[in-house]
C-alpha cells in the first residue's frame, strides 16, 4: 500500500507537467502521444461505454469522446481528476475518485476498458485485470498496458532516475520520490495474467519507443525522438528493445461469468 501511496502523491505532484508532456516535441511528448495513437488504433471508434482505468488528465478520454464514446474515467489522484474534468467539463460525474483495484462501478457496464498505466503501479497487477474483467461486458474488448521488461529505458528510469530522486529527498528530509516508480513485465507473463482472469488475448505488441535515457533525451529531444521512431519501427529488429510498453488486446467470451469473490 505503501508504493501505492507514494505514486498518487508523485502523479499529484506532477499532474501538470505530465499534462503538459502532450504538447511537447520532445521524447516525453513523442512517448506519451505514441502510447496514445497506438490505444485509439486498437480499440478503435464508438459508439458505447468505454472506461478509462487511470485516466489521468483525460488526454485519451477526450480523444475517445471525439470517436463517439461515451466515456467514464477513475483515478485515485486528485489533481489528475481535476484536470480531465476541466478538459471534459460535459462528462461530470462520469470521472470518479478511487482505486483501480474495486472500481465504483456494476457489473458488466462497459462495452470497452482502457487500462494502460495502472498495472505498474498496483500492489497486485491481477486485482485490477479481474476488475476490468468484471465491469467488461461479454464480448466486450479492453486494451492494457504495462512497462516493457526488456526496455533498457524503462529500467533506467524506475530504478536509476526513482533511486536517485528517493535519495535526494531523504537527504533533504522530504517526503515521496519525484519519479513514480512501477514494476515492468514480459509478454508471456502479461497473457497469463489477462487469461487467468477469463480473458481472452487476441494481439500483444511492442509500442512507445524511447532510447537515449532520460535527462540526456532533453538535451537532444528531435534526435531522440527519431532514433526511438527508428529502432521501434514495426519493421525494426530491435522494436523489442526500444519498446517502453506492451500493449494487449483483450475480449471478454460472450459466455464468460464473473470471478467470485472468494477468489480474489
Amino acid at each position: 500500500m505503501k508504493g501505492k501511496l507514494d505514486a498518487i502523491a508523485a502523479f499529484d505532484r506532477l499532474a501538470e507537467r505530465y499534462d503538459a508532456a502532450y504538447e511537447s516535441r520532445g521524447p516525453r511528448g513523442h512517448w506519451q502521444q505514441s502510447r496514445l495513437a497506438a490505444v485509439l488504433r486498437l480499440l478503435g471508434d464508438g459508439p458505447g461505454d468505454v472506461l478509462d482505468m487511470g485516466l489521468g488528465p483525460g488526454r485519451l478520454c477526450a480523444e475517445l469522446d471525439r470517436r463517439g464514446w461515451t466515456v467514464w474515467g477513475v483515478d485515485g489522484s486528485e489533481r489528475m481528476l481535476a484536470l480531465a474534468r476541466a478538459r471534459l467539463p460535459h462528462v461530470g460525474d462520469r470521472f470518479a475518485l478511487g482505486r483501480v483495484e474495486r472500481v465504483p462501478f456494476d457489473d458488466e457496464r462497459f462495452d470497452a476498458v482502457v487500462a494502460t498505466g495502472v498495472l505498474g503501479y498496483a500492489d497486485d497487477p491481477g486485482s485490477v485485470v479481474r476488475e476490468l474483467a468484471r465491469v467488461l461486458r461479454p464480448g466486450g474488448r479492453a486494451v492494457v498496458g504495462v512497462g516493457n521488461i526488456y526496455s533498457p529505458y524503462v529500467h533506467w528510469r524506475h530504478f536509476v532516475l526513482f533511486l536517485a530522486s528517493r535519495l535526494g529527498l531523504r537527504l533533504l528530509g522530504q517526503g515521496s520520490p519525484l519519479v513514480p516508480r512501477s514494476r515492468s513485465t514480459h509478454r508471456r507473463r502479461l497473457e497469463r495474467l489477462l487469461t487467468g482472469a477469463g480473458l481472452e488475448v487476441e494481439a500483444v505488441e511492442y509500442a512507445s519507443p524511447a532510447v537515449i535515457p532520460d535527462p540526456l533525451d532533453r538535451l537532444v529531444p528531435g534526435s531522440a525522438a527519431w532514433l526511438a521512431e527508428l529502432l521501434g519501427g514495426r519493421r525494426s529488429p530491435l522494436r523489442r528493445l526500444a519498446a517502453t510498453q506492451l500493449l494487449a488486446t483483450v475480449r471478454k467470451p460472450s459466455s464468460a461469468q464473473i470471478v467470485p469473490e472468494t477468489s480474489r
